[in-house]
């Protein structure tokens, strides 16, 4: 993967972080059937659409109101810069929520004198705002100043809090509800955002500071159109899906959502990648080391598409293997073309959150904005078109493909070529080389050998078998170095 890469600091905050999002993810992978077996189809799927709803709420109503701070706090020196970044924005962000909350409370009340909602259905959305923000403010203060090991154990700890709290309940009660699901989410939001909010007033004295007209105007300017975008962007990830039921029916709706979940697996890696890097990147730029910066970047790039390119190979040769062991043989058969197509999506997606922490660090936030709006739209129309005339759910990944390919375009347009200075054509043309290498070897075997297609063993033996061939390709042709392997070595350490 060669060239100069990040400091031995960075590097390990890197390894770190993708060991949690790699967790993380786990813990959703374990969560979804250990909920639906427990309390029942009825309960779960109440209780998934409560907490996105939940989560839709709590993206959006925060209207931008703390960008400055995730933005400025990486490169704050001094105490009293800390605080009158941090303290202004909190509050805010915290009257905004409890607004918020109280409003949900009066609408649900109206609503529920007509039975159209259900008393415990606005009080669990109102106090999972207020645990959510008091969480993710020390979450997030953690990350700005630095602290990426104690963000990512407080971000890996909420998920797995919670799964042990459920389950207790569950060996005490013998059974779960719907209220016990509730209000154990906001529990173990709670009790996680303590250590946060402990750090931060332990290390900066309470300041009962409102942000100031100017400072409001000025998140609302730069953090308002991120919103805007987060809006765009959940459309743009779920459209789809409400186009395949409208068109072809549920079980489409379920085969594709089987097949965006195994094609989408490299974007743990990406966000792992990217969640230190717009502190980094500040504190940088800030500090008058673009160059630095520049070559952070690059590393990123060439890291994440030298394991995300050979996914996508691996999801062509192994995906309806893998997808008949994960789900049905009814699965595999329709994930031959969706498959591969959602997971090079995938890594456009995941380049394109590289480039939107560019963007972030340079107040191009209406950049981010502009790209996700276009993309949703044009995805969408082209889905409704489309599927119309085709009602096959490979329409919808092709789809999603050209989305994220004019988003990533459009933000590569608008960014200065200083920070592909670092990149090297060469190198992503040897790594896609080395992966097709590997999908051949693994192809031929696959075909001549005796293996059984549902039995997991050989699948996992041809991984190994792929992971191998694309290794030896890849340092036989110089995508990956001595000294990358060193650099990688000094990582875990």
């Amino acid at each position: 993967m060669g060239g100069q890469g990040p400091d031995a600091s960075y590097s390990r905050q890197t390894v770190f972080s993708t060991i949690t999002q790699a967790l993380i993810y786990v813990s959703g992978i374990l969560l979804t059937p250990l909920l639906f077996k427990i309390s029942g189809p009825g309960v779960y799927g109440e209780y998934a659409l409560l907490l996105s709803l939940a989560g839709f709420l709590f993206g959006t109503s925060t209207m931008g109101v703390g960008f400055a701070a995730r933005r400025y706090l990486p490169s704050a020196t001094t105490n009293a810069q800390r605080i009158a970044l941090f303290y202004p924005q909190f509050w805010g962000n915290l009257l905004i929520v409890v607004g918020v909350g109280a409003l949900i409370l009066g609408v649900g009340g109206l609503l529920s004198r007509f039975e159209l909602a259900h008393s415990y259905q606005y009080l669990f959305l109102s106090s999972y705002l207020l645990a959510q923000v008091l969480y993710s403010q020390g979450a997030d203060y953690l990350r700005s100043t630095h602290r990426v090991y104690a963000f990512n154990c407080v971000t890996v700890a909420q998920p797995y809090l919670y799964i042990a709290a459920v389950l207790c309940q569950f060996a005490i009660l013998g059974r779960i509800d719907l209220t016990v699901l509730l209000w154990t989410q906001v529990a173990s939001l709670l009790l996680i955002s303590i250590y946060g909010l402990v750090r931060v007033t332990t290390e900066m004295p309470v300041s009962f500071v409102l942000p100031t007209f100017r400072q409001a105007r000025s998140d609302l300017v730069l953090g308002g159109p991120l919103v805007l975008s987060y809006i765009m962007d959940v459309l743009l990830a779920f459209s789809d899906r409400y186009v395949i039921g409208l068109l072809i029916g549920f079980e489409g709706v379920g085969f594709y959502a089987v097949a965006y979940t195994l094609g989408s697996v490299p974007l743990f890696l990406a966000k792992a990648l990217t969640v230190a890097l717009p502190v980094r990147l500040a504190r940088l730029i800030d500090g008058g080391n673009p160059e630095a910066a520049q070559r952070i970047v690059a590393d990123t790039l060439r890291l994440y598409l030298f394991i995300a390119i050979p996914y996508v190979v691996g999801t062509i040769v192994l995906g309806p293997r893998i997808m008949a062991l994960y789900a049905s043989d009814a699965a595999a058969a329709e994930a031959i073309i969706t498959l591969p197509v959602i997971a090079l999506a995938t890594v456009l997606y995941g380049i394109f959150l590289v480039f939107t922490a560019i963007c972030i660090v340079e107040l191009r936030s209406a950049d981010i904005f502009r790209a996700n709006a276009a993309a949703a739209v044009i995805n969408l129309i082209l889905n409704l078109v489309v599927m119309y005339f085709v009602r096959d759910i490979a329409v919808a990944a092709f789809t999603t493909l050209a989305a994220y390919a004019l988003i990533l375009q459009r933000l590569m347009s608008n960014t200065s070529s200083r920070w592909f200075a670092g990149l090297s054509i060469s190198i992503i043309a040897r790594t896609v080389a080395a992966a097709l290498v590997m999908g051949i070897v693994m192809g031929l075997v696959t075909r001549f050998a005796p293996v059984h297609p549902n039995d997991i063993v050989t699948t996992l033996a041809l991984v190994a078998i792929g992971v191998l061939v694309y290794l030896l390709a890849a340092i036989a042709s110089g995508v990956v170095t001595r000294d990358d392997m060193g650099r990688l070595v000094r990582g875990f350490r």
